[in-house]
């Protein structure tokens, strides 16, 4: 008997580790990806596409234009000429989905993005707007 104790004593120990340290690391990559995404960010284009697929239209804009993804989940989209606006953002588990919070609506909406690139230099993301039902993809850089 003495000798079952000590092996599931230390079989319990290690699946525990293995478990801590797969937590950690995932806790890791969350991290780093977040981390590349809050930033300041330069709008390089937007690309807009009728539900079927067919070009809208396609926004450039000056380098005065930018986009803020801030430490406390603020979506903040700046331009000199216009005006700034606040939206709510979280990153959700997978590190691939965007969501941005209407605010201006009661009851407030919700768009959908989904990141196909995101590097030091390029944040490149895809959705369907809440409210126009427009498809955006929208790259930028810094």
């Amino acid at each position: 008997m003495k000798c079952r104790c000590g092996y599931l004593l230390c079989a319990t120990i290690i699946i525990l580790n293995v478990l801590i340290s797969c937590s950690k690391a995932n806790t890791d990559s969350t991290s780093a990806r977040l981390s590349l995404l809050q930033h300041t960010w330069t709008g390089r284009a937007t690309a807009l596409y009728y539900p079927d697929g067919t070009p809208f239209a396609r926004v450039r804009y000056n380098t005065n234009t930018t986009w803020t993804f801030t430490k406390d989940f603020n979506f903040v989209t700046s331009d000199p000429a216009t005006s700034t606006s606040y939206r709510p953002y979280q990153l959700m588990p997978g590190d691939t989905t965007l969501i941005f919070v209407n605010t201006f609506t009661t009851p407030h909406t919700y768009d959908t993005n989904y990141i196909t690139s995101l590097t030091e230099h390029v944040l490149i993301y895809h959705g369907v707007d809440d409210l126009s039902q427009l498809i955006t993809r929208d790259t930028l850089t810094r």
